[in-house]
C-alpha cells in the first residue's frame, strides 16, 4: 500500500477563524492548514486544523475532515 502525505498552510482572516471555533477556544494566529492523505492513488483524506489555544494548552483543532475523497 502506497500512502502520500501532503501539508499545505494558507493565510485567512482571523475574524472568520473565530467564528467557526468552538467557544473556549481562541485562535492563535489566521492560518488554516491542510492535510491530505492519498492512498493507492485512488482514495484519499482531507483534514482542516487551525492554531488555537483553550485552558493555556496550544495545538491545533481539526475543524472539518473528508474520508471518502
Amino acid at each position: 500500500m502506497k500512502t502520500e502525505k501532503y501539508v499545505m498552510a494558507y493565510g485567512v482572516e482571523q475574524d472568520r477563524l473565530r467564528a467557526i471555533l468552538p467557544d473556549g477556544f481562541t485562535s492563535l494566529r489566521p492560518v488554516l492548514r491542510i492535510n491530505a492523505e492519498i492512498t493507492d492513488g485512488e482514495s484519499g483524506y482531507l483534514e482542516f486544523n487551525t492554531a488555537v489555544e483553550r485552558d493555556g494548552v496550544k495545538g491545533w483543532l481539526n475543524i472539518g475532515d473528508w474520508e471518502d475523497v
